[in-house]
């Protein structure tokens, strides 16, 4: 069986001073808790679309990023598996994963409907609305 050494902490890219003249400082964090039906990644990479420029620049005039608990701006990651709740079924230790930018939509909205999703006014966004539960 694979098994991973996890760290209390790890370096992660925090998003300072949000809105115009934001910064990313690469600041030590604790690696997050997970339960019995998480799995835990290690992020090997992710990506920074537009989207993440606008909320940490914060001009689509939402709420800050810290108000839903987020400090690092990237919705799209892929990495490693390196944990496992004893609920988890479908995910194994040593497994690559990647992390959806949209974690649900409402599916029976018209943008659901017609394969526009990403459009849905439901939906609940990775890393802003949930934690990916």
């Amino acid at each position: 069986m694979v098994s991973f050494d996890i760290p209390k902490e790890c370096n992660v890219g925090v998003v300072v001073n949000e809105g115009p003249d934001f910064r990313i400082e690469i600041q030590k964090v604790p690696v997050p808790e997970s339960g019995p039906e998480d799995a835990l990644v290690k992020i090997n990479t992710t990506g920074l679309c537009m989207s993440d420029v606008h909320y940490m620049s914060n001009d689509w005039g939402i709420a800050l990023m810290y108000y839903f608990g987020t400090r690092c701006a990237g919705h799209e990651g892929s990495g490693i598996v390196v944990k496992v709740g004893d609920r988890v079924k479908r995910l194994k230790v040593g497994q690559r994963a990647g992390i959806k930018p949209i974690a649900e939509t409402c599916g029976s909205c018209e943008h659901c409907m017609t394969g526009k999703d990403q459009y849905c006014s439901g939906a609940k966004l990775t890393g802003f609305v949930t934690d990916g539960k």
